[in-house]
């Protein structure tokens, strides 16, 4: 990112009310107040009252399905050079559709950074597979361990 780019846009598939949107409001509003052009892009918004905790400064903008479409990508791609995106967090990491549509958007002057808010053992994705899940939840508690754990010189 760039010193000229360094706005913020968090994408996600349906802005509803549970703990990932109020920390994307939290993240959001703090982001406003530390000077970044800040925006919010979902597919479908269910909660109007929460959104109103959101700073007047965010920008909120809504996209239509399909999600891979024309109209979605020209969308984001004027908003990430209005508000002069750097980072674009990926709420809604696993559809392979909206990562594509990133990419295509951020192109060389966004990073994009896929956040996946649940736990590998209660992902109904891997669900199926009990070893991948086992295997998912020790890595991923043990790596969790791993990066909080200080070093000693």
């Amino acid at each position: 990112m760039t010193d000229n780019h360094d706005g913020v846009m968090f994408v996600t598939g349906r802005f509803g009310v549970g703990g990932v949107e109020r920390a994307t409001i939290l993240l959001a509003n703090e982001f406003v107040r530390r000077g970044k052009s800040v925006c919010l892009v979902a597919f479908e918004y269910t909660d109007r009252l929460l959104l109103s905790t959101l700073d007047p400064n965010v920008e909120v903008v809504s996209l239509s399905f399909p999600v891979l479409s024309i109209k979605n990508i020209c969308i984001l791609r004027e908003v990430v050079a209005r508000k002069k995106i750097g980072l674009i967090v990926n709420q809604w990491a696993l559809p392979f559709h909206l990562t594509m549509m990133l990419r295509l958007v951020a192109k060389k002057t966004a990073k994009i950074l896929a956040v996946h808010h649940t736990m590998p053992n209660r992902n109904k994705r891997i669900s199926g597979s009990a070893g991948l899940k086992n295997s998912l939840a020790i890595g991923v508690t043990k790596f969790s361990m791993v990066s909080i754990t200080p070093h000693r010189n």
